[in-house]
């Protein structure tokens, strides 16, 4: 049982390595103008990581944003999910924070908000 945990765990960094290695069209994109917010989080689909600091959310199909980060967290090492924790419950703001699990530094705050232009394959 334990060898069989040990064999996902490790095919699982094993497929994470591969992905962060090979960017994909959305993580070779390029950022937009800044924006304000993200209304609706409870509709954000998806993330990827982008860097130590920068995640990429997903709204909707095909609407794409760029987070930048503080704090001690690292978006490269993070789990498979994230907590989205916004102070007006509607919008994902500056000052906001996002949680990812398995990841047990603290909460990151959000810094700036742009829009995220995936490059055309």
């Amino acid at each position: 049982m334990n060898i069989r945990i040990l064999m996902l765990a490790t095919g699982l960094l094993v497929l994470a390595a591969c992905q962060a290695s090979t960017p994909n069209a959305v993580q070779r994109g390029t950022p937009g103008e800044q924006v304000s917010s993200i209304c609706f989080n409870r509709q954000i689909d998806n993330w990827q990581p982008l860097s130590r600091n920068a995640i990429i959310l997903e709204r909707g199909l095909n609407d794409y944003y760029r987070v930048i980060l503080d704090g001690g967290c690292d978006a490269r090492r993070s789990g498979l999910s994230i907590v989205t924790e916004s102070r007006t419950g509607i919008c994902l703001e500056e000052g906001d924070e996002i949680d990812f699990e398995g990841d047990f530094s603290p909460s990151c705050r959000i810094n700036q908000i742009n829009a995220w232009i995936p490059a055309i394959e």
